[in-house]
């Protein structure tokens, strides 16, 4: 028996947003339903956006909730690059970095599990301040760092909700 190649595939390129803050970027990566399931492409070096640069540092994260976290985080040097697998979160972005067109910009912003009709991957360059809120029993996702985390000196900051940048709090931001 002869093997037969598929016919070509559909485009599976994703959907780009760009938010109020500069260089964030939300993405909808589409799923292509079958007859045993669902394939959704997330990375594809064509694409140029969310992916452009090498993944340096790749983990997942999974999280009871729903519930929010009362503090800030922001990297210095790395990109975060998150797409939520399963579930629904919210974020908070403030723009804290000198000379930034966008300084003092605060979004927020939600990702729905990949396969909902809704961006599912946001790009956080360095410097953007960020928060979670899980809004659901449980929530996954996988974050993309650029460069990779370095273990001797995490390229990580914290500051409590609010601060002298923001006076935002989970509590006072209602869920949509």
């Amino acid at each position: 028996m002869a093997e037969r190649r598929d016919d070509p595939g559909p485009d599976h390129a994703p959907e780009v947003t760009r938010l109020a803050i500069e260089g964030v970027i939300v993405e909808r990566f589409p799923t292509v339903r079958y007859e045993h399931g669902a394939l959704t492409e997330i990375v594809n070096a064509s694409w140029g956006d969310m992916f452009a640069q090498p993944i340096g540092h790749l983990y997942m994260l999974d999280n009871a909730g729903p519930r929010a976290r009362d503090e800030w985080y922001v990297h210095h040097v790395v990109t975060d690059r998150y797409v939520l697998v399963d579930g629904m979160l919210d974020l908070a972005l403030f723009d804290a970095r000198d000379g930034s067109p966008t300084n003092g910009e605060l979004v927020v912003t939600s990702l729905l599990p990949i396969g909902a009709d809704g961006p599912s991957g946001v790009t956080i360059p360095a410097g953007v301040w960020h928060s979670f809120r899980y809004r659901s029993e449980r929530m996954m996702l996988i974050n993309a760092k650029v460069p990779g985390y370095n273990r001797e000196a995490p390229d990580k900051y914290r500051l409590p909700m609010p601060n002298e940048h923001t006076d935002f709090r989970w509590s006072a931001h209602p869920v949509p």
